[in-house]
């Protein structure tokens, strides 16, 4: 895996990655996925609150706007729109919903969970 290079210029943190050799996406020491956005992320919902804490929600685009008003109520900046619109884009490419990867319903994907007709 190659490394991940951190600097702080002016109180605001700067990540530079590189893709691992594995093919996943490079990570911020606070789990999230390194991104040119992802300081902007950080400086804004890091300044109330650890960043690991939105590495644990996945929401669609309109709770993490919701999430964002109500962060606003409770003392966050209001964020310029061009800025708001970045950081809500990475919210859902990063931090969307999750996908279930369990099988699509049909009679071949059931012997999967019901081995035995006998369990139900």
């Amino acid at each position: 895996m190659r490394a991940i290079l951190l600097s702080c210029f002016g109180g605001v943190l700067a990540v530079i990655s590189v893709q691992g050799d594995e093919g996943s996406a490079a990570r911020t020491p606070w789990g999230l996925v390194a991104d040119p956005v992802a300081p902007l992320v950080v400086s804004t919902c890091g300044s109330c609150h650890s960043p690991y804490l939105i590495t644990h929600h996945h929401r669609d685009r309109d709770a993490w706007e919701k999430t964002l008003l109500k962060m606003q109520k409770n003392g966050m900046k209001a964020l310029p729109d061009s800025f708001q619109a970045k950081v809500l884009d990475y919210l859902v490419l990063y931090q969307g919903p999750l996908k279930e990867d369990r099988p699509p319903e049909s009679p071949w994907a059931q012997a999967a969970f019901h081995a035995n007709p006998l369990w139900d």
